[in-house]
């Protein structure tokens, strides 16, 4: 089950095995993204600079994060990114993103 928490600035999606989490919309400027696969685990980040209405009737396009899917804790800063979301396989996992 996706869980989603927002304090402040700090987005945190805790994610089953398996699960995508639904689309994150962002507002233009720095994004700071975190992801973090449970024991096992790996977990792969993606990015949309696609406009908001074309992700909306999923004609957008998704482009995976530099780090690939990762095993470990990653973090990586995006630029005016539109949109993102998140994939945990095999274990659970976290990812949070900060603007």
């Amino acid at each position: 089950m996706v869980t989603i928490y927002k304090e402040g600035p700090v987005t945190r999606i805790d994610l089953g095995a398996g699960e995508t989490s639904p689309t994150q919309y962002l507002t233009p400027g720095e994004t700071i993204v975190v992801v973090n696969p449970g024991i096992g685990g790996t977990m792969l980040a993606q990015a949309s600079w696609s406009m908001p209405r074309e992700l909306q009737a999923g004609a957008g396009e998704w482009l995976d994060w530099d780090a690939g899917t990762v095993g470990t804790k990653t973090s990586q800063s995006l630029f005016d990114a539109q949109a993102l979301r998140f994939t945990a396989t095999v274990a659970a996992g976290v990812a949070e993103f900060c603007q």
